[in-house]
């Protein structure tokens, strides 16, 4: 994070809301902002007076969520790097959603639904994700179509509370959590029709999660989120592993021909991957001779691959056989959801 999006999370470093990793950033930005640590202590002096003053009703979820994060932060999800980046995306994407005054629930975000019913469609997208691991939390709502799924979940919960929507995404999420923690395995995509491997599903649930976070942010005029570089890391490798199969299921393969996948930045690397499904998988590096060669930040990637950069508004150097960029750019949000 830089400095601007640290300061943005005073307030709640002031109430102990934040993670590990949210804290160590507001610390050291405050061991080097004398002005940032005169306001933080204002913030706690202001938290303390309140909680002193006010004796207020916890909020219905509260409890859910407390349980939730603890269950969340037991031994091995620290050593489970697939495991810590779902249950960081999802905190954190919890925490937004506490955070929001009713008023903000109405606004429309990037993908035609406003923020109440962007929760919606998380609650039915982990769900459906919950009952595909044998573990249904809404075993009514059987449509696995992702824009049905949501619509049919919207007209259920009509005017309730958003947070029954946030306790339906809440439970599917520990219900995930479980399966993951369990013997895991292999995990059937809903609506595609193909499976993924544990490591591969808890990744592309966090990295919808972390998607769906920065299109309430940007709705909300608030700046978007870059993960620490060792979830950036997972979700470009994830997501880069994936093209061949992306590209045919978008129709798009080229026989022979090998594409070289350069990520700049934090989190970034490089990969080898081949534009056809086969016998060659994907892999971190350089291997053999590439037919085109693709550089650009692995921030503007993931968003490209989450459909939410338009690559005609990327950065990126390419050289070889450039035309097959256009392949690679087109396969790479062939599973991105809303």
């Amino acid at each position: 994070m830089d400095d601007a999006q640290t300061r943005e999370l005073l307030g709640a470093y002031a109430l102990d809301a934040c993670d590990d990793d949210e804290g160590a950033a507001v610390e050291a930005f405050l061991a080097r902002d004398a002005a940032a640590r005169a306001e933080a202590d204002e913030l706690r002096n202001v938290a303390s007076l309140l909680g002193a003053a006010h004796a207020l009703a916890p909020s219905p979820g509260l409890r859910d969520a407390v349980l939730a994060r603890a269950r969340r932060m037991r031994p091995g999800s620290a050593d489970d790097p697939a495991l810590a980046l779902y249950d960081a995306q999802c905190d954190s994407f919890d925490a937004l959603v506490n955070g929001l005054a009713p008023e903000q629930l109405d606004v429309a975000t990037c993908n035609g639904l406003t923020i109440r019913e962007l929760v919606v469609h998380m609650a039915a997208q982990e769900s459906a994700f919950a009952a595909s691991a044998g573990a249904p939390t809404i075993p009514e709502l059987t449509t696995d179509e992702v824009e049905a799924r949501t619509r049919e979940l919207i007209d259920q919960l009509g005017d309730r509370p958003v947070s029954d929507a946030q306790a339906l995404w809440r439970r599917s999420v520990e219900a995930l959590r479980a399966w993951a923690s369990g013997e895991g395995g292999r995990l059937e995509v809903p609506g595609i029709g193909f499976s993924m491997s544990r490591h591969s599903a808890l990744t592309s649930r966090a990295f919808e999660t972390w998607t769906h976070e920065d299109d309430v942010r940007r709705a909300l005029g608030r700046p978007p989120l870059v993960p620490p570089a060792r979830h950036l890391r997972l979700m470009a490798d994830v997501s880069t592993r994936s093209l061949p199969l992306a590209l045919a299921f978008t129709g798009r393969v080229r026989p022979g021909k090998k594409a070289l996948i350069e990520l700049t930045g934090n989190g970034g690397g490089t990969w080898t991957v081949p534009l056809e499904l086969g016998l060659d998988r994907p892999m971190p590096g350089s291997n053999g001779t590439a037919d085109v060669v693709l550089r650009m930040d692995v921030v503007d990637w993931c968003r490209v691959a989450s459909r939410r950069l338009d690559p005609s508004e990327a950065m990126f150097k390419a050289s070889g056989e450039v035309e097959l960029v256009d392949d690679v750019f087109a396969a790479a949000p062939a599973f991105a959801t809303l």
